[in-house]
């Protein structure tokens, strides 16, 4: 029992077994490797946690964009085609003003 000492001082205190950057534990110290074995799932599991929060986070708000895209693509397009209506209407408004400044020249002279 007294050879069991110092890795219960490293589980302990400073010491610990390839967890986190500690020195490795004695070969024969099981129930040590088993606690870093252990604490090692446990802040992986903490961190997948984490990861699964934010990636439904992500998720919400790339759904959210998703929508606001759509209904700018829709507006998008609404414009344009409001916007090719004017460019026509501008079009027949110029032939028109072109056609009675030509009958206003021929008037005049």
């Amino acid at each position: 029992s007294a050879s069991r000492g110092p890795a219960s001082a490293s589980r302990n205190g400073g010491g610990g077994g390839g967890v986190s950057g500690k020195k490795k534990r004695a070969a024969w110290d099981t129930k040590g490797k088993l606690e870093d074995i252990t604490n090692l799932y446990n802040e992986l599991k903490d961190e997948k946690s984490e990861l699964d929060e934010k990636l439904a986070e992500m998720e919400t708000e790339m759904s959210e964009n998703s929508e606001r895209l759509d209904v700018v693509t829709s507006e998008n397009a609404e414009l344009k085609g409001s916007l090719t209506t004017t460019k026509y209407e501008l079009n027949a408004f110029t032939r028109r003003c072109e056609e009675q400044q030509f009958q206003l020249d021929e008037v005049v002279l």
